[in-house]
C-alpha cells in the first residue's frame, strides 16, 4: 500500500505516491530520493497533508525472495519484516542503500549488489535471483525497481509465483484520475486502485 503526501503550496497542488518504508511504534517513515522539486521541498518541510493508506495490500507469505532496484527497496523494506523467512536482495549503482536497510540482516539473509563494485556482488540484482532460484524454484518472489528490471524478473521466473510492486505517476490516487493505467492480459489497469502489487502473468510490459 502507499499514500499520497501533497504540500501547502499553490504553485505544487498535485500530490505524489510514496510508499511504506517501514511502521514503528506509531511512526510511519518513507524512504524519499530528492529528484526534483518536490521531493527536495517535501524533504525539508512539516508543512504538508497525507492521505491514505491506499491502494491493496501485497500477498502473504511465509517466504520470499525480494528483489529491489534503487529507491524500490522502500516497500519491500516493510514487506519483508513482516515475512517470517526472507532473502533481500538490494540492487543500486554504487553503495547508497545499505544504511537504510541494514536492520534487515538481522532478520534474515540480504545480498547487496552494485553496479560499480563498490559493495557487495558487482552486478544487477537479478543476477543473484537466477542463482538463488536453481535451488528455490517454489518460493516465491517480490519485487520493485525500474521497468527494465522487473521485464527481467518476469523473464527468470516465467512470472511463477512472482509479484510486481509497479510504480507510474498518479494524480488521484483513487482511480478517479486514469493516470496510472498498465497494460495488463485482463485490459487496463490502474496502479492505485487495482495494484499497486500485480501478479507478474498479468503484466503486459510495452
Amino acid at each position: 500500500q502507499f499514500f499520497m503526501l501533497t504540500l501547502e503550496r499553490l504553485d505544487i497542488f498535485l500530490p505524489r505516491p510514496f510508499s511504506v518504508f517501514d511502521f514503528q511504534n506509531g511512526v510511519l517513515s518513507f524512504l524519499i530520493k530528492p529528484i526534483g522539486r518536490f521531493t527536495n521541498l517535501i524533504m525539508n518541510t512539516d508543512d504538508f497533508h497525507i492521505m491514505g493508506p491506499l491502494g491493496n495490500p501485497a500477498p502473504f507469505a511465509t517466504s520470499g525472495i525480494f528483489v529491489g532496484g534503487g529507491i524500490g527497496v522502500a516497500p519491500l523494506h516493510f514487506h519483508a519484516k513482516q515475512t517470517e523467512n526472507f532473502i533481500f536482495i538490494a540492487g543500486s549503482l554504487t553503495d547508497d542503500l545499505r544504511f537504510f536497510i541494514s536492520d534487515l540482516e538481522k532478520r534474515g539473509r540480504v545480498i547487496y549488489t552494485t553496479e560499480d563494485g563498490s559493495y557487495g556482488v558487482k552486478g544487477l540484482a537479478t543476477e543473484p535471483l537466477e542463482e538463488i532460484l536453481k535451488e528455490k524454484r517454489e518460493i516465491t518472489v517480490f519485487a520493485c525497481g525500474p521497468v527494465p528490471m522487473l521485464e527481467k524478473v518476469k523473464e527468470i521466473t516465467g512470472g511463477r509465483n512472482t509479484y510486481l510492486y509497479m510504480e507510474q505517476v498518479m494524480g488521484c490516487g483513487t482511480g478517479g484520475c486514469k493516470g496510472c493505467a498498465i497494460k495488463t492480459t485482463d485490459g487496463y489497469k490502474m496502479v492505485c486502485s487495482d495494484g499497486p502489487v500485480f501478479n507478474a502473468v498479468e503484466v503486459i510490459f510495452e
